[in-house]
């Protein structure tokens, strides 16, 4: 496990890497990813853009009273990535 923590990049180098790879595809699976990439960008820059918490779901976040860290493993071409970032702060 430390060594994925050794690893780790924040969420902004991991866009960073996702816009990268759209615009420059380093090998053949990029390529052939290309438009999961840009989907997948898509879906977070709009996720950012329009997900506001409710009022509930703040105040049981603030409740859990979480003091450590989160390791997400994911990359931007995948779906569900484009929800982490607006659960996590």
């Amino acid at each position: 496990m430390e060594n994925y923590w050794e690893k780790s990049i924040s969420f902004e180098e991991y866009l960073t890497i996702g816009k990268q790879r759209l615009e420059n595809p380093a090998n053949q699976q990029e390529i052939d990813y290309k438009q999961y990439y840009e989907l997948g960008l898509q879906r977070i820059e709009r996720t950012l853009k329009k997900y506001v918490p409710n009022e509930d779901q703040l105040k049981e976040l603030e409740a859990k009273n979480f003091n450590g860290k989160i390791l997400i493993i994911s990359e931007v071409w995948c779906g569900d990535a484009s929800f982490y970032r607006s659960c996590f702060g």
